[in-house]
């Protein structure tokens, strides 16, 4: 079964609790800076969704069930760290007659073959071994396997992968989730790309399964507009505020902003794969905060080949 990271969602607010979170030993803060999140609107917006309005609808009622529903959007803008932190929330007990597990996390890749899929809903179910599995027998085996482990939420990250393959391997993933919806024991929430909607939409067995509810669309922050740039900076306002260093890196300063949108192209996760080493270079060296040259030296790690100019290179060595 996959373990989680261990989310680092709470904001500091003061010196003092700066100060204390310098002081903590490297390797966690080294997982506060890996793994932090930011809760922001649209988090609350995708968490509202899920959980009120797809997973238990009803306050005191019980899960949903047999709806396909998505949370659609670009890459690398935060929809598999907000799924699998939905999925943390509701982990998997081991009882006395096996687990029982709620919310159910499967990451799609391209290189499934035919039962992949299926395997991986046993994996992720704590199974002891997966039966054999045959495409005659997969679909009910799945289904019986959600039965016993109490499924609620059936959550397939990276779901365009189900579809954007060759013509079998998406039918039998097809069947496969149809199948599941039809027994009425829980419900799918399918994460992916604009073509997981363009496969549901087109496909009316899958379609007429909740009409696909996917009320919210996930984009980068589009560096053009003023309001593309302010979301960037107020973005990483909220990241400089789950920082242990003892001081502020003040990475939303304006000056900075540019830079970090030219890296990223206003992706939230490749704004991330710059401050993650960034903050871990800063730690190594004892740094009271990030500075320019530790996103110098991560972008320069990651500059495209022929691409001369390397963001933040403007800015003096030691400037925050």
């Amino acid at each position: 079964m996959r373990e989680f990271p261990k989310f680092h969602t709470k904001p500091f607010e003061t010196d003092d609790e700066r100060r204390r979170a310098a002081s903590l030993p490297n390797a966690t803060r080294q997982e506060m800076v890996t793994n932090l999140l930011v809760m922001d609107e649209q988090f609350d917006q995708v968490m509202d969704f899920i959980a009120n309005r797809f997973h238990r609808p009803v306050d005191g009622g019980r899960h949903a069930s047999g709806w396909i529903g998505g949370i659609i959007g670009e890459s690398r803008t935060g929809k598999s760290w907000m799924a699998q932190y939905y999925a943390s929330q509701h982990p998997h007990v081991l009882g006395d007659h096996g687990y029982s597990c709620p919310v159910i996390y499967v990451e799609a890749r391209e290189d499934w073959d035919r039962i992949e899929f299926s395997k991986q809903i046993f994996l992720e179910t704590g199974a002891s071994a997966v039966p054999r599995l045959t495409l005659a027998s997969m679909n009910t085996t799945v289904t019986r396997r959600l039965t016993q482990v109490h499924g609620q939420l059936l959550i397939v990250d990276d779901s365009q992968f189900l579809f954007e393959t060759t013509p079998a391997k998406a039918a039998t993933n097809r069947s496969l989730i149809h199948h599941v919806a039809n027994q009425r024991q829980c419900n799918i929430l399918l994460i992916g790309t604009e073509g997981v909607e363009f496969a549901i939409r087109s496909n009316d067995h899958l379609r007429n399964r909740g009409d696909f509810p996917a009320p919210i669309r996930l984009t980068s922050f589009d560096p053009k507009t003023p309001d593309g740039r302010e979301a960037a900076r107020t973005f990483l306002y909220e990241v400089e505020a789950l920082l242990p260093f003892a001081v502020p890196s003040l990475l939303h300063r304006k000056e900075y902003v540019d830079d970090f949108l030219q890296a990223s192209g206003g992706s939230r996760g490749r704004m991330m794969n710059f401050i993650v080493p960034a903050g871990c270079m800063a730690i190594n060296e004892g740094s009271p905060c990030i500075q320019a040259r530790h996103l110098r030296i991560a972008c320069a790690d990651r500059n495209p080949y022929g691409k001369d100019r390397v963001p933040f290179s403007q800015f003096e060595d030691g400037e925050n």
